[in-house]
């Protein structure tokens, strides 16, 4: 069964906001894909080389500049949602035929890839079993430049390299990227390299680091610096 899914521009799903085109999710292979668009499907495998059974996932690409659908321009991310199938099947169609060569796959909590699609020929791209590789843990404190103490329940949202697909949203009631009483907030993320963006008027980031993430190699201690806004 298909169905839409407009992705929410909020952390505290896996990570930071994806804007969306329209797009349909099945688990099915791509007959059901739209009149005009492109659809990639295959299967999950995860880090330990098990199927990825009946498990939420997000599938995302980066958007050209300018691009249109139905006169229309599109933002510059499109995501869509979905489930695997028992087998960890699972397929998505994006409503346009000129989809960008890479896509970024995430499992929460259990693995993510980025996947070459610019070699797949016609409006259906079978990616075949893809593996999925361990997230990077990333922890960091927040905190505030003139005091140094802790700020709390300040959203930390994260944007990918230019050119590159966001991570996708999920949805979901997790505290990702949501700093705590101490300041606190992590994330796992794919591999690759993050800047930081807040959407709360009551602060400002100062000189906000870039996240380097690389396989194998954590982050324990990013910290981010915010001051008050002025009134």
């Amino acid at each position: 069964m298909s169905r839409y899914f407009l992705p929410l521009a909020k952390p505290g799903s896996l990570v930071l906001a994806v804007v969306a085109a329209v797009a349909s999710v099945s688990a099915e292979p791509a007959a059901k894909e739209t009149a005009g668009g492109r659809s990639l499907f295959g299967t999950l495998v995860g880090p330990e080389g098990r199927p990825v059974s009946e498990r939420f996932y997000g599938i995302s690409i980066a958007v050209p500049l300018g691009m249109m659908v139905d006169r229309k321009a599109v933002p510059p991310f499109a995501s869509v949602v979905g489930q695997t199938d028992a087998e960890g099947a699972f397929s998505a169609a994006f409503d346009m035929t000129d989809v960008p060569p890479r896509c970024l796959i995430a499992v929460p909590r259990v693995g993510w890839a980025r996947v070459d699609i610019g070699a797949a020929a016609g409006p259906g791209a079978a990616l075949g079993e893809v593996k999925l590789r361990p997230f990077v843990p990333v922890r960091g404190v927040v905190r505030r430049r003139a005091t140094g103490e802790p700020v709390a329940s300040l959203a930390i949202h994260l944007s990918a390299a230019p050119g590159e697909p966001e991570v996708p949203v999920l949805g979901g009631g997790t505290k990702e990227g949501i700093s705590d009483q101490r300041g606190a907030f992590h994330y796992d993320l794919p591999e690759g390299d993050y800047g930081l963006r807040l959407f709360d008027e009551r602060w400002i980031l100062c000189d906000p680091p870039t996240i380097r993430c690389r396989e194998g190699h954590p982050l324990a201690e990013v910290e981010v610096q915010v001051a008050r806004a002025p009134l």
